[in-house]
């Protein structure tokens, strides 16, 4: 008798649905889901689908056949979703929909779905998956004692190139809307620096202005000389590689403060600003680096205390970031100051005096005009390509996201171009490419 898939050790799942990282799921998803509705229906579906009861529905169904010795993907039909009470009433709708529309939607379903089965089958997910964060964080180790130069921040300001199809996306394009927010999370668009590992829309901006024009300006404020000592600990990553694990602990920064512009509601406040500036005194940083120190209490003073709260968001929300979900991915930062010496290397701390300064300047300088400006330009440079593209018979995109292309873009000539429905819709959505819902 088979296993009823409900009973089935939700902790199990849940690990091993998380430690596979849903991306087989997802992408047979997302190309299932490009067979529905050319129209807003259709965009609704995708979002309302591409989710975890879905992902995690296939996974338990697969699960079950291998235990059971199967060597294909088990047929899932819609009656069987429709009654799995996990899934939301619009979702049931919406399946509803998607199988009037086209009688041979389940068929198609499944062909989509059948590559999850064939991954799976491949060997236990843990070990597969554990294996290659084993290697990325590896790798990452190695990168970070490495002196090798292989992508300097300057580069990302001299030449940055996005290339990508947007087919997928013509089928379902509502024109009378920001195409921008229409492209979703598929990982479609290729760049210089990553040419075999798309990457999704919110991934351009990311690089270009938290990795590139961030580490720029953090430069040219003194960073280097500031913080020396954060970086005989990390490494100069701006120097060596703008694009590695300890280049996130700063952009990551910028990302979760454009990211909060764009958020209505926000993570539970953590770091608490004027605790900060005890903190700081406490762990003698107010004796030993008084200039920084008195940068650092400015800042805080002059803030208004709704920008308090903006500043303790983002702030946790970054290093929320970087201690959970990279450290999963890309393993711990090490404190490599120590290594040439006596080859004794432990794991980066968070929560220093230092850190936690320049956090606070480059949350400063991520919510200031010149990076808002950069945003909604980058953001009006995607949609215009985006939608000229779209014209194309093989709709393919390209775009020179330079630091020279963005800074010589004229927002008065796209206000003009898109219209000023389409325009205003972005320009009142700072940071909405960072969103991750």
């Amino acid at each position: 008798m088979e296993e009823p898939i409900l009973n089935l050790p939700d902790d199990n799942i849940k690990k091993q649905i998380n430690r596979m990282e849903n991306n087989s799921v997802i992408t047979a998803a997302q190309k299932m889901l490009a067979m529905v509705g050319e129209n807003n229906e259709g965009l609704k579906m995708r979002e309302l689908l591409l989710t975890r009861p879905l992902a995690g529905y296939i996974f338990r169904k697969n699960f079950i056949a291998i235990k059971n010795g199967a060597k294909n993907s088990p047929h899932i039909t819609i009656k069987e979703l429709l009654d799995w009470p996990k899934l939301s009433e619009p979702q049931k709708k919406l399946l509803i929909t998607c199988l009037e529309n086209n009688p041979n939607f389940e068929d198609e379903f499944n062909l989509a779905v059948s590559g999850t089965f064939n991954l799976q089958l491949q060997g236990d997910p843990d070990e597969v998956h554990l294996k290659k964060i084993e290697a990325k964080q590896v790798n990452q180790d190695k990168a970070q004692f490495s002196n090798e130069v292989t992508r300097p921040y300057e580069n990302i300001g001299e030449m940055y190139v996005v290339e990508a199809n947007v087919l997928g996306l013509s089928y379902k394009a509502n024109l009378e809307e920001p195409v921008i927010y229409q492209v979703g999370s598929g990982k479609t668009f290729a760049n210089n620096y990553f040419p075999n590992s798309p990457s999704d829309i919110a991934s351009l901006p990311h690089d270009v202005i938290d990795h590139g024009l961030l580490f720029k300006t953090m430069i040219e404020k003194g960073f280097k000389e500031k913080f020396p000592e954060l970086l005989s600990s990390l490494g100069d990553f701006t120097k060596t590689d703008a694009f590695n694990r300890e280049s996130e602990l700063f952009a990551s920064i910028s990302y979760d403060t454009r990211l909060l512009m764009s958020r209505k509601d926000s993570d539970p406040e953590t770091f608490n600003l004027d605790r900060i500036i005890s903190f700081l005194i406490s762990k003698g940083y107010a004796k030993t680096n008084p200039d920084i120190y008195s940068e650092v209490v400015k800042i805080i003073k002059n803030l208004s205390e709704a920008d308090k709260k903006f500043y303790s968001v983002a702030l946790t929300m970054a290093i929320r970031e970087t201690a959970e979900r990279f450290t999963r991915k890309y393993g711990r930062s090490k404190d490599i100051s120590g290594a040439q010496d006596n080859n004794s290397v432990t794991e980066f701390k968070y929560i220093n005096p230092s850190y936690i300064a320049a956090a606070i300047l480059a949350i400063e300088i991520a919510n200031s005009a010149k990076f808002r400006e950069y945003g909604l330009k980058i953001d009006l440079m995607l949609e215009m390509a985006i939608r000229e593209s779209l014209k194309t018979d093989d709709k393919n995109f390209k775009l020179d996201l330079s630091q020279k292309s963005i800074e010589n873009f004229n927002i008065d000539e796209a206000k003009e171009a898109l219209g000023e429905k389409i325009y205003k819709e972005i320009l009142d959505k700072p940071g909405a490419l960072a969103r991750t819902d």
